[in-house]
């Protein structure tokens, strides 16, 4: 993905700078060895010429080379010591555990990585206009499959369903986090929206983040090979390390990806179980049920009949996860989104088109605009190009295939 290149080349950046001067610090003491060494091989000549009898002991040259002697082993001894001390102490960290990072270690860098991430995400959204002029009205709502969901009382206290599951992204938000172990599977047929939900949700929960939540992180399901890493956290420490090395700088302590992974301080946000096969997506929902402790949140997407086949290959559902899924976007959602994307005086074209969307006079039109990638194309292919609106008033009355 653009973004993520665009991410990786910043962080290395980063890391090059600090190598660079790790490095600088490295050839420095080896330097102060090598010249401490020669140092001392001058003194030890010094001293061996001066203890050979062919020279007058009151020599003014004796004396000479004493004042030598002494300043070559005194210098030699300083360099040996400025080299061999950082030397030693680094081969002495390197060999020994790490020290544990403190809370404000743990706190710098959830702050370093929660701005990375707004930064990935911000750019894409715009790339995706996801929110202009606003968000695509979804009506998300909890899954019918009563069989997809856990017992009600493990996913929320008073209530199953979100009350404000709409285009209110702050809403949302706020009912994930009512959730008792915040934990949401959004399903929902090819072009639902599950993904610009989940980078929608993602960005909004990164806006309101608390010092004590943790940092929302979108990664690909399909990356994920629970052979290699049977659990979530050590997976996604090693993602955490990929696409943000940034984390491996030293201010932010030893091995802070893995601290944070380890610590629950990462919301992994797996965006696209269904491009796993059948056994390798019931495989990742019984690695999640095996990794995931109390306190620990997810948010997963699906299509819906991937999610149900998984389930039912595993013989058990997402612990303590919410299962929401989309309702389609009503004639008159989809003709108020499109005229808020027009400007205030449309032309007469769009306006004809609006009102046969809004009176049922276009079907083929309704159907298509009933997903939120039917919606979104429409608005890409006429609205953004400035074309003439004509061929969806002709085929929104016909076809929805071919329109």
């Amino acid at each position: 993905m653009q973004m993520s290149f665009l991410l990786s080349g910043e962080g290395g950046s980063h890391d090059g700078i600090v190598e660079r001067s790790r490095w600088h610090r490295r050839r420095s003491s080896r330097t102060s060895v090598v010249l401490g060494i020669l140092f001392l091989a001058l003194g030890l000549l010094f001293l061996w010429w001066v203890k050979q009898p062919t020279l007058p002991e009151t020599s003014a040259r004796i004396k000479s080379l004493n004042v030598a002697t002494l300043i070559s082993l005194a210098t030699g001894a300083v360099g040996l010591v400025n080299g061999i001390l950082p030397l030693m102490s680094r081969w002495f960290r390197s060999s020994g555990p790490p020290p544990a990072l403190t809370r404000s270690d743990v706190d710098t860098a959830k702050d370093a990585l929660a701005g990375l991430v707004s930064e990935q995400w911000k750019d894409e959204t715009l790339l995706r206009s996801l929110a202009d002029p606003e968000p695509i009205p979804v009506p998300w709502r909890s899954t019918e499959h009563a069989e997809l969901m856990d017992h009600p009382r493990l996913i929320a206290k008073d209530f199953v369903s979100f009350p404000s599951l709409n285009a209110d992204l702050a809403g949302m938000a706020a009912d994930f986090r009512a959730l008792r172990c915040r934990r949401l599977a959004v399903i929902g047929g090819p072009g639902s929206g599950k993904t610009t939900l989940a980078v929608q949700l993602l960005m909004e929960l990164l806006r309101t983040r608390l010092p004590d939540e943790p940092v929302p992180v979108l990664l690909s399901a399909a990356r994920w090979d629970t052979e290699v890493h049977p659990r979530l956290q050590d997976w996604l420490a090693d993602c955490l390390a990929v696409d943000y090395p940034a984390l491996t700088a030293d201010e932010f302590g030893p091995d802070a990806a893995r601290t944070l992974a380890a610590r629950g301080e990462v919301l992994p946000v797996l965006d696209g179980l269904d491009e796993l096969p059948g056994q390798a997506r019931a495989g990742l929902l019984l690695a999640l049920n095996h990794s995931m402790g109390d306190h620990d949140q997810l948010i997963l997407t699906c299509r819906t009949e991937q999610f149900a086949e998984s389930v039912d290959l595993l013989g058990n559902v997402l612990t303590a996860a919410a299962v929401i899924e989309p309702g389609e976007i009503t004639a008159e959602t989809a003709a108020d989104y499109l005229q808020a994307c027009l400007p205030p005086r449309p032309q007469f074209a769009w306006v004809q088109v609006l009102d046969a969307l809004r009176k049922g006079n276009a079907p083929a039109l309704a159907e298509v605009t009933a997903t939120p990638l039917g919606l979104w194309l429409v608005r890409s292919a006429y609205v953004v190009t400035r074309q003439h609106p004509a061929p969806l008033l002709d085929l929104g009355r016909t076809d929805a295939a071919r329109l």
